[in-house]
């Protein structure tokens, strides 16, 4: 009897950790994001700018984010607040209000979104 249990015990167990398994990219995303530098390519080459703005994106683990800017567009205005639903999966972000995927990457503390553009468009943000 003891064995039985046990072994129901280690089987749930196990179920559970395949069940989790999923989530790592949202939990990477997990956080507040302050806006810090903009690459906006005019045709020249693609340069990393220092910007000074108080635009933040905060992502929560029930799936909300909200932002004091828009965050579907290439604005770094602090001004129009946004919120709704966001899903990650396999490095595209969606933003419920937004009518375009937006591809990222997580470097180290830093968020790079990128936006669609003929050329380079992507804000970087710095976990805070």
């Amino acid at each position: 009897m003891i064995r039985k249990i046990q072994f129901i015990v280690l089987a749930v167990a196990f179920f559970i950790l395949i069940g989790c398994g999923g989530g790592e990219e949202q939990d990477a995303l997990i956080g507040t994001w302050q806006l810090v530098e903009v690459n906006i390519s005019g045709g020249a080459g693609s340069v990393w700018e220092p910007i000074n703005t108080d635009k933040e994106i905060t992502f929560d683990a029930i799936g909300t984010y909200t932002s004091n800017g828009d965050v579907c567009g290439l604005s770094t205005a602090s001004d129009i607040g946004s919120a709704g639903r966001w899903l990650a999966n396999d490095k595209i972000l969606n933003f419920e209000n937004c009518p375009d995927e937006l591809s990222y990457e997580i470097i180290e503390n830093e968020l790079i979104i990128h936006f669609e553009c003929i050329e380079q468009c992507s804000h970087k943000y710095r976990f805070n």
